[in-house]
């Protein structure tokens, strides 16, 4: 599955403290640092611009290690292992989830531990472990964190997926369909991701209608959220399964929005991957696509008014 499973940052920003008339406490800039620098990553990171959030979040390891603040090195760790899993390194992200892990764990976070096990697994997965993945989230699944009554959707939604390329689709539906219902309507990540894993798992069942309706309940999510990637991603999917009902006009319908934002991101990989397929479908269904490679070559040329990721 080319979409990425969920990732949590857990960013904490100490604030200003006051109370009553006393005097405002002001935190040294220094221990604020690389939570600015964070701050700044995410929202590349929530756009699907991974190589510029990698940016912040190196600076951001670099200033908590200077200053010896484990919390921050684990949170950045973990965020670092997440925007190498969206450039698709995902040996590298494994890395980094371990010493986030292992971080963690020695300082006494259980949430964070949690988290990055979840990680762990998302990685194994992409990795073909399927039996590592599934050690890593049973591990997290022991770990108690107290928040009465709350669903860990990253970790049920990362069950659901592991089930789903263990062909247990029965098993994987049910998780899924749990996580869905336990998720917050409010939390676009959630209810994109969730809604995307259940569209795979349609596909893989060859339930292509109802593939369909998941995946664009996911599109519909990212584009509220903004997340060029998913919408992309979402878009394709979508093609697939018009695809293999063999509606090609709708295929290439949303497969042309697809590449294009590809383009626009400067994902050759899934562009050249993507275009392929489209010009096969667009000639089935005698569609012109012509202007589309136009925009798409010219992008991929770093000619737009201003990139996605500036």
């Amino acid at each position: 599955m080319k979409r990425k499973a969920l990732l949590i940052f857990l960013l904490i920003f100490p604030g200003l403290i006051a109370c009553g008339g006393s005097a405002v406490k002001m935190v040294p800039p220094h221990l604020t640092a690389g939570q600015e620098q964070i701050a700044k990553g995410m929202p590349y990171y929530q756009k699907g611009c991974y190589k510029k959030a990698l940016e912040y979040f190196l600076r951001a390891h670099e200033i908590f290690t200077s200053y010896d603040q484990r919390e921050g090195i684990a949170m950045s760790l973990n965020n670092l292992g997440a925007a190498y899993r969206g450039i698709d390194e995902p040996e590298s992200a494994l890395i980094l989830f371990q010493e986030a892990h292992r971080i963690y764990s020695g300082i006494g976070n259980p949430a964070g531990a949690r988290q990055a096990l979840c990680n762990q697994a998302a990685a194994l997965i992409d990795l073909g472990d399927l039996a590592g993945a599934e050690k890593a989230l049973d591990e997290a699944s022991k770990i108690r964190v107290e928040i009465a009554g709350k669903l860990f959707i990253p970790l049920i939604s990362n069950q659901g997926i592991l089930l789903t390329k263990k062909k247990e689709f029965a098993k994987a539906e049910e998780i899924l369909k749990n996580a869905l219902a336990a998720s917050d309507p409010e939390n676009l990540s959630d209810i994109a991701v969730v809604n995307s894993a259940l569209g795979h798992l349609m596909l893989e069942k060859g339930e292509n209608r109802q593939a369909i309706d998941y995946f664009e309940k996911a599109l519909d999510a990212d584009r509220k959220a903004g997340f060029h990637k998913g919408i992309a991603d979402d878009l394709r999917y979508i093609g697939e399964a018009y695809e293999k009902l063999r509606e090609d006009r709708k295929a290439v319908e949303n497969w042309q929005e697809s590449v294009k934002i590809y383009a626009l991101l400067g994902a050759e990989d899934e562009v050249d991957e993507l275009m392929g397929r489209l010009r096969a479908a667009a000639d089935r269904a005698s569609v012109n696509i012509e202007l589309t490679e136009f925009f798409v070559n010219h992008w991929l040329e770093g000619r737009m008014t201003e990139g996605l990721c500036d």
